[in-house]
């Protein structure tokens, strides 16, 4: 036997709250992107058709340039992604811990075979960490 006899109302709160609950689930995007990513530039890449921004780091974007010790100036930002896209050619991006900050920019922790994305750019020098975005 149903513990709910047919015609059995459900009060106005619960009904709102279930509603709530539907409403949120599905609203709620992932918290995890994996497959090929495409890189947009130092701290910044593509996965499942999704920007993400590495979260608690800043690496120079695509057109920046550096100043060498010498005073030359060096395409940096595009050799930081061209260092990143290098590093995940052809294998499996994971991005736990996927969120929109208010924005509407997706952040997110980055691992090639569980290597952190942001780890390896600031130890290769490609980026260095940001405390206000970890």
């Amino acid at each position: 036997m149903s513990r709910f006899r047919s015609g059995t109302k459900i009060s106005p709160l619960l009904r709102g709250s279930l509603v709530m609950v539907a409403v949120v689930a599905v609203g709620c995007p992932d918290h995890r992107l994996a497959g090929a990513a495409k890189i947009i530039d130092g701290d910044t890449l593509e996965v499942e058709g999704r920007r993400i921004q590495l979260r608690g780091i800043d690496a120079p974007e695509g057109d920046d340039l550096c100043e060498s010790e010498r005073g030359v100036s060096w395409p940096c930002g595009r050799e930081a992604a061209d260092a990143l896209r290098a590093f995940v050619a052809g294998r499996r991006v994971t991005c736990d811990d996927a969120r929109l900050d208010d924005e509407g920019t997706l952040w997110g922790t980055c691992t090639v075979a569980e290597e952190d994305l942001a780890a390896w750019l600031v130890f290769e020098g490609w980026a260095r960490a940001d405390r206000q975005q970890s």
